[in-house]
């Protein structure tokens, strides 16, 4: 019985991840990548890492699809709204900062949302009861079957 894959990453180095594909539940979310475009050297190697990272679950079956959108091309006050409404400003920081009343941002160079039926369920990076939960542990819940869905909603 296949219980998990063994993938080797991309980002130069000799890491693989396992993707754990047996007796797990299936994730019915849509997963949203924010990148910034004008970054380069070590933050576009994470960046690419992040990706491929998603390629490779989306390549077990394990993701259905994953969208890519520059924060240069999006709504950016559209989403920083709909992030602090859900998650609140003091767990964005030091994430997410805003400027200039709202006219200006500071944005994490990779985020990953989690959206089920159009709800955010999952946000990464941000800080949740103190803790710090990066990019990269959000990637590693997907990979080993665990929840992303880091967000208390409250009706």
């Amino acid at each position: 019985m296949l219980r998990g894959l063994d993938s080797r990453g991309t980002s130069g180095t000799d890491e693989s991840t396992i993707i754990k594909v047996a007796e797990r539940e299936s994730f019915d979310g849509d997963i949203t990548v924010y990148v910034n475009e004008s970054v380069s050297g070590d933050a576009r190697t994470r960046q690419r890492s992040v990706i491929d990272e998603l390629d490779r679950l989306q390549a077990a079956g394990v993701l259905d699809d994953t969208s890519v959108i520059a924060w240069q091309d999006a709504d950016v006050v559209s989403y920083f709204e709909e992030f602090t409404d859900v998650v609140g400003e003091g767990d964005l920081e030091p994430f997410f900062e805003e400027f200039a009343d709202g006219n200006a941002f500071d944005l994490p160079d990779v985020c990953i949302a989690v959206r089920e039926v159009g709800e955010l369920t999952g946000l990464y990076p941000r800080t949740k009861n103190g803790d710090t939960q990066t990019v990269e542990d959000g990637l590693r819940a997907l990979c080993g079957g665990d929840r992303v869905e880091n967000v208390d909603r409250t009706a």
